[in-house]
């Protein structure tokens, strides 16, 4: 039965494999990456600058958080990418791929 898993595990790790290429050409392709983000992704900018630094969901460090970020999940992606070293426009840029012509080359 061993050499069965050993055939299961290559064939899945080629199947992740050609879909995290898939993904990485399709992000490649669409996303046109000069593209300026749009007013609400400027402003959920700063507040991911500031939560990805550890000082919270603020506008301005020091004061108390507020709810003026309009696209929670938006905003996670865009912190964590920027807690893991992505540059803040950059990380703004990911998570819209998905929407539809917004930084699209097909515009």
């Amino acid at each position: 039965m061993a050499p069965e898993v050993n055939v299961d595990r290559a064939r899945d790790a080629g199947l992740v494999i050609l879909l995290l290429a898939g993904a990485a050409t399709y992000l490649w392709l669409a996303v046109d990456w000069a593209a300026h983000p749009a007013e609400d992704a400027a402003m959920l900018m700063r507040y991911a600058r500031h939560w990805a630094a550890g000082e919270g969901i603020v506008w301005n460090v020091g004061e108390p958080p507020v709810d003026g970020a309009t696209d929670f999940g938006f905003l996670a992606v865009v912190a964590l990418l920027a807690r893991l070293g992505l540059p803040l426009e950059a990380a703004t840029r990911v998570p819209l791929f998905w929407e539809p012509g917004f930084c699209s080359r097909t515009r």
